[in-house]
């Protein structure tokens, strides 16, 4: 009988190299462009939304800690809200009353964070209205060279001044912000509202 040799069948599948091709490969792109394009400002409101939300607790803060040197040094402290030239209020500074009744800075001014500021509009803020405020100018060297002030005091006994007339005792509040929104008078989608009592100093933070 005569043999024949044998002969291995080839796999089909064998020898093909695995892997995308280049339609696939700009579908793919195509759909992570897409949801890209869709996702981007809902991560963007949500960053923004993070940044107001840090602020409001850092203007809380830095009411609070006022309040509290004013009371264990015995004497009042000064905070002053300071205006950026791009708009808004977007740094704050405590200071103590001390030889001769000069201001002494007891820390460094803070800044809010990036992208946020205390609105000036009086009908976001009517704090800045509702008080009569001291105003000035920082001195000429620093961060915040040459930038004019808004500023209140708060006595040992927890009492803002100068003290806001009867019907304005309610409007110390101040909103936080976007930055690029800060000098418009429409409430923004997101924002954080400060209130102050004026006779204990003591914030309340307040979100939509």
């Amino acid at each position: 009988m005569e043999r024949f040799p044998m002969t291995r069948l080839r796999n089909p599948s064998k020898g093909r190299r695995g892997g995308f091709s280049l339609l696939e490969l700009l579908v793919v792109i195509a759909i992570m462009f897409i949801l890209l394009v869709y996702s981007a400002p809902v991560v963007s409101s949500l960053l923004e939304s993070s940044r107001l939300a840090i602020a409001g607790q850092m203007l809380v803060d830095q009411l609070s800690l006022a309040r509290q040197e004013s009371s264990s040094r015995n004497n009042s402290v000064e905070v002053r809200f300071i205006k950026s030239p791009d708009g808004g209020y977007q740094a704050l500074q405590m200071l103590a009353l001390g030889t001769g009744r000069i201001p002494e800075p007891l820390f460094m001014a803070s800044r809010l964070p990036e992208g946020t500021a205390i609105s000036e509009d009086a009908a976001l803020s009517p704090a800045f209205g509702a008080l009569p405020m001291t105003t000035g100018v920082m001195p000429a060297a620093g961060p915040f060279a040459s930038c004019p002030y808004s500023a209140f005091r708060i006595k040992p006994t927890g009492v803002v001044e100068p003290v806001a007339s009867a019907p304005n005792r309610a409007k110390l509040y101040f909103t936080i912000v976007p930055s690029r929104r800060a000098k418009r008078s429409a409430v923004p989608p997101n924002y954080v509202t400060v209130q102050l009592n004026p006779d204990t100093a003591t914030p309340l933070i307040y979100r939509p």
